[in-house]
């Protein structure tokens, strides 16, 4: 089962919402760190893209759920 997520946009962003599929395996990942680490460094975020096969813009704090 596939879940969308909305990345955090920064404020002054004209850009269209973008939705990213995670995987479970990738889900699980991500609320584990942010589980331990609400506020994780930059240097963390890159390790967890690299870890999940996200790009480092689609790790970040302040994702949506939204049912597919």
């Amino acid at each position: 089962m596939l879940k969308s997520v909305s990345p955090q946009l920064s404020p002054n962003s004209n850009s269209e919402v973008l939705v990213v599929r995670l995987s479970v395996e990738q889900e699980q990942l991500l609320e584990a760190q942010f589980g331990r680490v609400k506020n994780p460094h930059t240097t963390d975020l890159v390790l967890l893209a690299a870890e999940t096969g996200l790009q480092e813009t689609d790790v970040q704090v302040g994702s949506y759920d939204y049912p597919i």
